[in-house]
C-alpha cells in the first residue's frame, strides 16, 4: 500500500516505469510469436514445394504458395498489433524526460529512451533533443506498411512467388 505522504511524482515514476517495461515485453512476446509463425511458414510452405515435385502434382506448388500467404497475412496483422505499442512507448519517454532531467555533460538527460533511441538509430545518427511524441503520421503508416516490411514480408512473399511460378509453369508447360 503506498503512503499518504508520497510525493506523487514518484508514484507516477514507479507506476510509468513498471508500465514500461510490461509494455516492453509484451512487444517481445510478439517477436516470439512471429517467429513461430515464421517457423511454421517456412516449414509447411517448403514441405508443400517439395511435395509438388514429389507427387508431380502442380496443384501442391499454389497450395503452397497459397499456404505462405497465409501465414504472411497472420504474421502483418501480428506486426500491426505489435506496432500499436510503440506511442505508449514513446509517451513514457517523454514522461520521464518532463519528470526526471539529470544534466549530464551539459546536456540533459532521462531514461527510459529505448523506443526514441531506436527510432533514430534507423536514419543511422543518436537523437541531438528529448523524446519527442510520434508524429500524428508516422504510426498509421508504419501499420498499413506492416505487410512489406522485410522481416515481415520475408521469406513468406519469396515462396508464394515461386508457388505461383512453378504452378504456372508446371500447369502451362506440363512439365514435371
Amino acid at each position: 500500500m503506498r503512503s499518504v505522504t508520497a510525493d506523487p511524482r514518484d508514484t507516477l515514476r514507479e507506476d510509468l516505469n513498471r508500465e514500461y517495461y510490461a509494455i516492453d515485453a509484451r512487444i517481445n512476446d510478439f517477436d516470439h510469436r512471429m517467429l513461430t509463425v515464421k517457423g511454421w511458414s517456412v516449414t509447411v510452405s517448403l514441405a508443400g514445394l517439395g511435395l509438388g515435385f514429389q507427387q508431380e502434382t502442380p496443384a501442391l506448388f499454389a497450395l503452397a504458395s497459397l499456404g505462405a500467404v497465409s501465414f504472411w497475412l497472420v504474421e502483418g496483422l501480428l506486426k500491426r498489433q505489435q506496432i500499436r505499442y510503440y506511442p505508449r512507448l514513446r509517451e513514457i519517454e517523454v514522461l520521464a524526460f518532463q519528470l526526471n532531467p539529470v544534466e549530464v555533460d551539459h546536456e540533459l538527460a532521462s531514461a527510459p529512451q529505448a523506443n526514441w533511441w531506436w527510432w533514430h538509430a534507423r536514419i543511422g545518427r543518436p537523437p541531438t533533443t528529448s523524446p519527442l511524441p510520434h508524429g500524428p503520421d508516422q504510426l498509421p503508416q508504419s501499420r498499413r506498411s506492416a505487410w512489406f516490411l522485410a522481416h515481415v514480408a520475408l521469406p513468406e512473399a519469396l515462396i508464394a512467388a515461386v508457388g505461383l511460378a512453378l504452378f504456372v509453369l508446371a500447369t502451362t508447360t506440363g512439365i514435371l
